[in-house]
């Protein structure tokens, strides 16, 4: 029987090597404890257990996605929670919220994230003091990663030195867009990673992250995409999840809600 590279079958059943186990359980160590038995929205609830599963399993984009959404749920669950009128509250969050444009004409606004997190903030919700700068940086990590894609386009060989350029261009343009959401430390830390590629001439050469977002022109330089984003997504796919919890925590834990 041909045995995967990832999985052992014995009897039918998929056995997960140690190996692999071992990292799921250093990187659900990184994630800390969320205590499950806190009195939060029950959609929230799901989503931050599907984050925290994907981040396990090192789906990182999906884990940035889900950590957005739990918050988008909270949010959806204080804006009831808050209304002087809960009923019309549940049913501004369904067909929209009345208002009155520039022109003085009545329209309906969609409270999506975006929208909800700014009503929030200007119905001046004590709750949720402190939580709203978060909660944007979410939105706006999700938007850029786990919604809409960045750089999708393949490497094909038949692609000529000007469009291969052109998608160097659009590599390096995106990969600084990530680098935007992380801190200084890391984005150096990512940047000085040394990596060994095979020049035209079939040389083994090495070159750090930093030379190869440098110049963006140069074809003999390795195309890195999938290997940048993976290590940029999974910093990015912690820290949503951990802004996600720190905003569930500050809401629901009843020791943070003494202080």
């Amino acid at each position: 029987m041909k045995i995967h590279e990832n999985l052992k079958f014995y009897m039918g059943a998929a056995v997960v090597p140690p190996e692999i186990l071992e990292k799921r359980k250093k990187r659900e160590e990184e994630l800390g404890s969320l205590t499950t038995t806190l009195d939060f929205p029950g959609k929230a609830n799901i989503f931050i257990m599907e984050a925290k599963n994907n981040f396990v399993n090192s789906s990182y984009l999906s884990c940035i996605f889900a950590s957005a959404a739990s918050i988008e749920q909270v949010f959806k669950s204080e804006y009831v929670r808050n209304a002087t009128n809960k009923r019309t509250a549940e049913r501004e969050l369904i067909k929209g919220k009345e208002k009155i444009n520039n022109r003085g004409r009545p329209y309906k606004m969609k409270l999506d994230f975006f929208n909800l997190i700014n009503e929030c903030q200007n119905l001046k919700f004590k709750r949720l003091k402190g939580c709203f700068r978060i909660a944007h940086s979410l939105r706006k990590l999700r938007n850029k990663i786990g919604v809409h894609p960045l750089h999708i386009e393949t490497f094909e060989t038949e692609d000529s030195p000007i469009e291969m350029r052109r998608k160097n261009r659009t590599m390096v343009r995106d990969i600084r867009a990530l680098e935007k959401f992380l801190n200084k430390d890391y984005v150096k830390e990512f940047e000085d990673i040394r990596i060994n590629y095979k020049n035209k001439k079939g040389k083994i050469k090495s070159i750090t992250f930093k030379d190869i977002l440098k110049d963006n022109t140069n074809l003999d330089k390795p195309l890195v995409w999938n290997i940048a984003v993976d290590l940029l997504s999974y910093k990015l796919a912690l820290k949503a999840h951990n802004d996600a919890t720190k905003i569930i925590k500050r809401l629901y834990d009843p020791d943070n809600m003494k202080k």
